[in-house]
């Protein structure tokens, strides 16, 4: 039996996504692509980010990793929103 059949109306009228499609090009060996808007690993701050996340995960192990709400933590929120205005970003 053809799993297809089994399928809802809404899942049979689905297209592949062309993202998915565009990042497949990205594995090629010395290519450098453009098509999936994928930043040079070269710019990523990997030893802030390394430091981060040691920081965090040595002061708050139980919650680090753990879900929040789908707005964000508040504190964080309130940070956000005071960094952008400090930088000109007024935002609510």
């Amino acid at each position: 039996m053809e799993i297809a059949r089994r399928y809802s109306v809404t899942a049979r009228r689905m297209s592949r996504s062309i993202i998915r499609e565009l990042l497949k090009l990205t594995d090629k060996p010395g290519l450098i692509s453009f098509a999936g808007g994928l930043p040079s690993p070269k710019a990523f701050p990997t030893r802030e980010i390394d430091m981060i996340c040691r920081d965090l995960l040595s002061r708050t192990p139980e919650t680090a990793l753990q879900y929040s709400v789908t707005e964000g933590l508040s504190g964080l929120r309130d940070v956000l929103v005071s960094f952008l205005a400090e930088n000109g970003l007024h935002v609510r």
